[in-house]
């Protein structure tokens, strides 16, 4: 690490990890210097928090539940994403708002899943229509068909395409 070369730095440390498997302040220095290295981390961070999570900051539950998510990872994704939430509430932007949302709704909380997919309302990007295809999806299971055709107003306006070619495609004809 002190000659500056992080893969090499990553793969030493990563070895001495793996002979001290308990020792969560090797496994944090790999996962610095595999982030640094600009290598793949979400093994280091995942055994981390199982370690010791205290040692997560904030924005490491944050990291954690994105690439647990995209793992399709469901539920331990959504603890993570909690758990930066319990430590920095602020630091939750929109886009993992609307992650919690989402998840809650594929592991059919439809309550928490609603909750936090109105606090995500206002995002933009694709986060947006991952938000209005959940609150599409709970006014489609509630029946709530004035809810579910405002969503698809706001989807065909800001995605006009998107209700074609989704799960969603049938559900204008339904509605």
């Amino acid at each position: 690490a002190q000659l500056k070369d992080p893969i090499f730095a990553t793969f030493f440390t990563e070895q001495a990890a793996e002979l001290q498997p308990l020792n969560a302040e090797l496994r944090y220095e790999v996962y610095l210097l595999a982030k640094a290295a600009d290598l793949p981390y979400t093994t280091h961070l995942k055994k981390l928090s199982q370690l010791d999570a205290r040692m997560m900051r904030p924005n490491m539950w944050l990291e954690l539940g994105a690439a647990l998510e995209q793992a399709n990872e469901l539920s331990a994704a959504l603890d993570a994403y909690l758990a930066a939430n319990n430590a920095d509430p602020s630091l939750l932007n929109k886009a993992s708002q609307a992650s919690i949302g989402d998840l809650y709704l594929q592991l059919e909380n439809l309550n928490q899943a609603k909750s936090w997919l109105k606090k995500a309302q206002k995002v933009a990007g694709a986060a947006n229509q991952r938000v209005h295809s959940g609150l599409l999806q709970l006014a489609i299971l509630e029946k709530n068909w004035p809810a579910a055709e405002k969503q698809i107003e706001a989807l065909d306006k800001a995605f006009p395409n998107f209700l074609d070619t989704s799960k969603f495609s049938q559900a204008r004809q339904e509605i």
